[in-house]
């Protein structure tokens, strides 16, 4: 961790209501090939639970997949606020809040994206609430980029969609919204004096260039980024974080705050 980083994690440490919201897949979890079978690395849930625990702060998962989705591989704890694909879905507390979709346009959508990929090896589509995923983490580099541009022809036609190119994924969504959205209506929930949001590919980006001067931003890994602090991988993540909760506990500490371990009060 650089010097400059240490100093911003003291200083979002510090706030008020501080909100940690963090993309799950890449930055709390290791990317894999089956993505049901992805979970938070062990140090990174202790922070997020420690972090939690603390009076005025808030922690919350933010992702592109689906609601029901994220909740199964995040194993969110009790308090824990959840946004899915990409803003469209929440659960902050009082049960999902889902967006309506167009069921017939969505069907329509993934029939033509199953079609495009037919027969092309280590691509698989991801159906989502408000759209689809094309994968090709498991394919080579050649049926990756046929399928990408199959799939881009396929659905050419269709007003209103919004396309989101990832590492390893095309994602095709119904809806317009993005991250940052969703790091707004979170932000407005929590009442938060300030965010910590991470991400590790481009559709974080969205969030990561909408953040207010006072939050602190990170890039997990080596790509191109608006932000101006990274880290390596999740594993560096996730120390930064087990760091941002012991200085978060000292600094509600000495106010002379009970931080024993009940829930934020921070609502």
């Amino acid at each position: 961790m650089t010097d400059a980083l240490a100093r911003e994690l003291q200083r979002v440490a510090e706030v008020d209501v501080l909100l940690v919201a963090l993309d799950f897949d890449g930055v709390l979890a290791p990317l894999v090939d089956e993505p049901g079978a992805s979970r938070m690395l062990p140090e990174a849930r202790a922070a997020l639970v420690a972090l939690a625990a603390l009076p005025r702060t808030r922690v919350a998962l933010v992702s592109g997949r689906g609601l029901d989705d994220l909740r199964a591989v995040g194993e969110a704890a009790t308090g824990w606020l959840l946004a899915g694909s990409h803003g469209e879905e929440f659960d902050v507390g009082d049960g999902p809040v889902p967006a309506p979709v167009d069921e017939a346009v969505r069907a329509d959508l993934i029939a033509r994206l199953e079609h495009a990929v037919a027969g092309l090896a280590g691509i698989r589509i991801e159906r989502k609430p408000h759209g689809a995923a094309v994968h090709s983490r498991s394919a080579d580099a050649s049926a990756a980029e046929r399928a990408q541009a199959a799939a881009v022809a396929a659905i050419d036609d269709l007003p209103g969609l919004k396309r989101r190119f990832g590492r390893d994924v095309l994602e095709v969504s119904l809806s317009t919204a993005t991250k940052a959205d969703a790091i707004e209506a979170l932000r407005r929930e929590a009442g938060a004096s300030a965010v910590v949001f991470a991400g590790d590919d481009v559709t974080d980006e969205d969030a990561l260039a909408a953040l207010h001067p006072l939050d602190l931003g990170v890039k997990v890994g080596d790509a191109e980024t608006v932000a101006r602090h990274r880290v390596a991988d999740p594993d560096a993540f996730a120390r930064l974080l087990a760091d941002l909760a012991g200085r978060r506990a000292a600094t509600v500490n000495s106010t002379g705050v009970d931080v024993s371990g009940g829930p934020s009060t921070a609502r």
